[in-house]
């Protein structure tokens, strides 16, 4: 990667969780399951990036994909009451 390009990817990183916290708080919103799934996937780039590039930011991608991967799994669930009760599968 160039000089350029080095320098561009704190801007890279910071739009492309921008556009995923937007889309999961839409999403969410209107009980969209592809939706945060999509937001899920770009934290997942953003948090990959992160780690690949010791950006400083790595740990923040990581509890953005964390939350995000939460969201996914009470819309799935029904809600969070309905993600906490059911509990893992015998």
């Amino acid at each position: 990667m160039n000089q350029r390009g080095v320098a561009d990817e704190p801007a890279r990183l910071a739009a492309l969780t921008e556009r995923a916290s937007s889309a999961l708080e839409h999403a969410s919103a209107a009980g969209d399951p592809g939706g945060i799934a999509d937001a899920v996937a770009v934290f997942e780039l953003v948090q990959d990036i992160a780690r690949r590039e010791r950006h400083p930011e790595y740990w923040k991608s990581l509890i953005n994909l964390a939350n995000a991967l939460i969201a996914q799994a009470e819309a799935e669930a029904g809600g969070p009451d309905e993600a906490l009760d059911r509990g893992p599968s015998p």
